[in-house]
């Protein structure tokens, strides 16, 4: 932990000080390992980082965290690897779900979904044990909600989820070869984000497709220049030498899921306007 503050400090000195006694107390660990393909890449060793991270997989090979830090040291260091973890075109889809029943349009169920999120979400500020900036992610676990309008989602999602299965095909690669052909929602919650918000980049660790479902977008932000808004994968969350931006974009529409592998680091644009932006995010495991 204090070598990875060190990192987003930017005391490279201290982290390396730092993961070096990690190594030595607990050698072959997973995360040790993780933190040091983190500090490798940091100080521009994107091989070593690759490789501390390959040799975690060895040890843990379902580990989401070891997979992302280790596609984006591939990236860095040229590695042919990196092409087929991050084929976004094959990995990353958009799905517009159906009016749920009982509703007679997608709409009227948003507006709906909407008021009933609205009620739960009670920060003025971003907490600082999260992630989100500008806004706040809900705490419940949504899955378990009784609220009807709330189970009408988990309904409707569910052509969508078995649809992108088929998408994906059959593979041996690190996120294919997990399929089973069934899925389990392992935790659900909702992000609310006001003028100036965005979600700082990140992965799931202990899922294996992540989703982005949108309630609310900021309409008059997303056409900006700058993609407001937006949706963007691949840039991880430190300095990297060299820097890694974001490759992928998707842009947000209310009554829309996307749905993606849970290794890949995602964010959200901050955009600037007078507007708000509330989705529902889920990962999904293999049944």
């Amino acid at each position: 932990a204090a070598a990875h503050a060190a990192v987003e400090l930017g005391l490279l000195a201290d982290a390396e000080r730092l993961v070096k006694v990690a190594e030595v107390l607990g050698p072959n660990q997973p995360p040790v390992m993780n933190q040091a393909a983190i500090v490798h890449l940091a100080a521009g060793r994107p091989e070593l980082a690759l490789d501390k991270a390959l040799r975690g997989l060895k040890t843990s090979p379902e580990d989401q965290s070891l997979l992302g830090w280790a596609i984006s040291a591939a990236r860095a260091a040229g590695d042919e690897r990196y092409a087929q973890l991050s084929d976004y075109q094959s990995l990353v889809a958009t799905y517009d779900i159906d009016v749920p029943e009982g509703w007679d349009s997608l709409e009227a169920y948003l507006a709906d979904l909407s008021k009933v999120l609205r009620s739960m979400h009670v920060y003025s500020r971003h907490p600082a044990n999260q992630s989100v900036w500008g806004g706040g992610q809900l705490l419940q676990n949504l899955r378990g909600s009784s609220e009807p309008t709330i189970q009408a989602f988990f309904k409707a999602i569910d052509g969508p989820i078995r649809r992108h299965m088929a998408f994906l095909g059959p593979g041996d690669d690190f996120h294919r070869r997990r399929a089973t052909g069934d899925y389990d929602i392992s935790g659900a919650w909702s992000v609310l984000l006001r003028p100036g918000g965005f979600h700082k980049d990140h992965f799931h660790p202990q899922g294996w497709l992540s989703s982005a479902f949108y309630v609310e977008t900021p309409a008059s932000a997303l056409d900006r220049p700058d993609r407001e808004g937006w949706l963007r994968f691949g840039r991880p969350p430190i300095v990297t030498r060299p820097q890694l931006e974001a490759e992928h974009y998707v842009r947000p529409k209310p009554g829309r899921l996307a749905l993606f592998p849970s290794y890949m680091w995602h964010g959200t644009v901050p955009f600037s306007t007078d507007e708000s932006r509330m989705t529902i995010a889920f990962d999904i495991v293999p049944a």
